[in-house]
């Protein structure tokens, strides 16, 4: 409209992927005409893998960059596995901290950053020894509203930081109502369980944090997630107890999470990660080895966006972004079921060149 002499410069050379790669973004996008030339020879096979469930699915990347890694023929940081949505993430997350994958969640924090994980490791670290930890005191201070804002300031030392050891000081009791004497009471009896079983291992004491007739922590989580989002919590929170189940000491536990979690000055030196992001977030970028998970009807094409023309194209771009990602290795897996419910695979992979995909079904 502004510029009506405009005319427009198609570019179909494509210098990014191989042969194969490019040959099945033009077959995903067959019915829109344009074609891109490939400037790269052939290369592998694209993988098409079927596993049957998220959990499995999560674990076959984390397995198949590790080996990629350990034959010398990538980097983590050649690497990426996208996903249509951030639900996606949290059996990612989980399979590449057990498998010790070092990875970063690009345009989002990751595990370590939701509230549930670092309530969690702030009352184990409390269990280590509550009085030398003011932040992760303050961080479990108002769960349950054991200890209400409007009372912390009175238990801060002059630089703001809460310390447990005012919270047993008998005069700053005294200047309080009872109303907030209780309050600090229900607090002091938390810190003096989690000290009573700094010897459990990192499960028992997980377990008893979370059950009704230990600190409750999981009905704590009931009261403030919706539905979707209190499955989500549950499942990191199970995720992070299955991580703990090796580690019988606290204090070991807590420093190999530190390293995970960025807490460690050191885990800022390892650039070479593996990327995981969402697909909208992986427009423009390029990597070696790319995983795109979640192949499957109502993921991609995402069930919302599946009713309207304009939605179903939206959704085959993001496809092709997601093809098209790749330099030399792609593979695209999806799930026969995903939080307990049958999938099948997505109207996009039909038609596809069978001479440029290997499947891999176990």
């Amino acid at each position: 409209t502004d510029f009506p002499e405009a005319h427009e410069v198609y570019l179909p050379h494509n210098y990014r992927s191989s042969a194969t790669i490019v040959a099945l973004g033009d077959a995903l996008m067959r019915a829109h005409g344009r074609r891109q030339i490939a400037m790269r020879p052939a290369g592998q096979a694209i993988s098409l893998v079927r596993q049957s469930c998220e959990q499995r699915e999560a674990l076959m990347v984390a397995e198949a960059i590790t080996q990629a890694v350990n034959r010398g023929g990538a980097r983590f940081d050649d690497c990426a596995v996208l996903c249509r949505t951030n639900a996606q993430l949290g059996p990612i997350e989980h399979a590449f901290a057990t498998a010790k994958v070092p990875y970063t969640i690009v345009g989002r924090g990751g595990f370590f950053n939701h509230t549930e994980i670092k309530q969690l490791l702030a009352f184990l670290r409390l269990a280590q020894d509550f009085t030398a930890d003011p932040v992760s005191l303050h961080a479990i201070a108002g769960v349950h509203g054991w200890l209400p804002v409007a009372v912390q300031a009175a238990f801060a030392d002059k630089s703001g930081e809460l310390l447990a050891e005012h919270l047993f000081d008998a005069e700053r009791l005294s200047a309080l109502t009872e109303e907030q004497r209780a309050s600090v009471i229900q607090l002091q009896n938390v810190l003096l369980q989690l000290d009573e079983r700094k010897e459990c291992s990192v499960v028992e004491l997980i377990d008893y944090i979370l059950a009704d007739d230990g600190l409750a922590y999981s009905r704590h989580l009931r009261r403030h997630h919706s539905a979707t989002g209190l499955a989500d919590a549950l499942m990191r929170v199970s995720a992070l107890r299955e991580l703990a189940e090796p580690w019988p000491l606290i204090g070991d536990f807590l420093d190999e999470m530190a390293l995970w979690s960025g807490e460690n000055p050191l885990s800022a030196l390892a650039q070479n990660q593996v990327s995981v992001l969402t697909l909208h977030d992986a427009k423009g970028l390029e990597f070696r080895l790319v995983f795109l998970v979640g192949m499957e009807e109502g993921l991609l094409p995402h069930y919302k966006a599946r009713d309207t023309r304009r939605g179903l194209e939206e959704e085959l771009r993001l496809a092709y972004v997601g093809f098209t990602r790749a330099t030399d290795v792609l593979c695209i897996s999806y799930a026969q079921t995903r939080n307990g419910r049958p999938t099948a695979s997505s109207s996009f992979l039909r038609g596809l060149p069978a001479d440029s995909v290997q499947f891999a079904l176990p």
